[in-house]
Formats: structure tokens, C-alpha cells, sequence
């Protein structure tokens, strides 16, 4: 089903619009329609290789997980960690 949709442009951008449908030897109204199409679909395939380019980088950081095998248990124990520090930088005080 078809929709009309009414839209006012300013007369510089009227001017402008008007001559690029001139040019091409078509009404305002379907080079408006064919540029409204052609940007839909840019933005469409902007989505869609952004969505690649986050698989692709999720696949390739996920290589990662795992590899790093510490010697001892890391996590959230408050007491290891200050331990680790303390000896870390036991000869800077």
C-alpha cells in the first residue's frame, strides 16, 4: 500500500533537489523517492557490516579466553590480591 507524504523544503534545498531530478530528466518526486530508497539500503548494509565487524572482532577476541593460566587462583579474594601487592612492591617503600 502506497503513502503520501507531504514535506516542505526550504527554497534553497527545493532549488538543489530540483536540479538533480532535471539533470537525471526525472520528476522531483521520484528522484526524492529514489534518494529516500538508495539511503535506506546504505543504511541497511551499514548495519548489517557492522554487525559482521562486532562477530568478527568477538570471534577473534574469544581465541583468547583461556589462555592465560596464572600459577595460582585469581578472583575476588581481597586478601591474595593484597599479599600479591604487598610482595610486588615490598622494596619501593
Amino acid at each position: 500500500m502506497a503513502r503520501t507524504v507531504t514535506i516542505e523544503l526550504p527554497d534553497e534545498l527545493e532549488r538543489r533537489v530540483l536540479a538533480q531530478a532535471q539533470a537525471e530528466q526525472i520528476s522531483l518526486e521520484a528522484w526524492v523517492l529514489r534518494f529516500i530508497s538508495q539511503r535506506l539500503q546504505q543504511a541497511v548494509q551499514s548495519e548489517a557490516a557492522t554487525s559482521e565487524t562486532r562477530a568478527a572482532g568477538r570471534e577473534a577476541l574469544m581465541q583468547f579466553a583461556g589462555v592465560l593460566d596464572s600459577s595460582h587462583a585469581t578472583g575476588l579474594d581481597n586478601a591474595a590480591i593484597d599479599a600479591d601487592l604487598a610482595r610486588a612492591y615490598a622494596n619501593d617503600f
